[in-house]
């Protein structure tokens, strides 16, 4: 009964800022803030909350991966070094072809990671900059 009792006075503390049966309370900036991050949480991110540039999607063509030394870099033109790739999309299927390429770029370059000739394929990548 006593153990109840204690949680029940934290989970007021925490829902409401104030243990149930005392007037202790936050201080009103940390209560603000929380209120403020509750709202951003509940609203979602939206464009405000993301920088100018922070994305890209870039056309490129995949290259023949087959062969004893084959040159695996794909010329994907706008990428800056060390962008991240969050997506690769295949634009005959629309399938996620990540998995064969590299998780980062160089300048105006991704890496095929596949050994297999991708040449003919066309693809999307969606990039997050460095």
């Amino acid at each position: 009964m006593i153990f109840s009792a204690q949680m029940n006075r934290l989970l007021a503390f925490f829902k409401n800022g104030k243990a149930a049966d005392t007037n202790i309370y936050q201080p009103d900036d940390v209560a603000a803030a929380m209120s403020a991050n509750e709202a951003a949480y509940a609203a979602g991110i939206s464009a405000k909350h993301i920088a100018s540039g922070a994305f890209r999607i870039l056309p490129f063509s995949g290259v023949d991966g087959s062969g004893e030394t084959p040159n695996l870099a794909c010329t994907l033109t706008g990428a800056l070094a060390a962008d991240t790739v969050a997506a690769v999309i295949d634009t005959a299927d629309f399938s996620d072809q990540r998995s064969k390429f590299s998780s980062s770029t160089g300048a105006n370059v991704i890496t095929q990671s596949s050994l297999t000739d991708l040449h003919t394929h066309k693809y999307l990548a969606l990039l997050i900059k460095a």
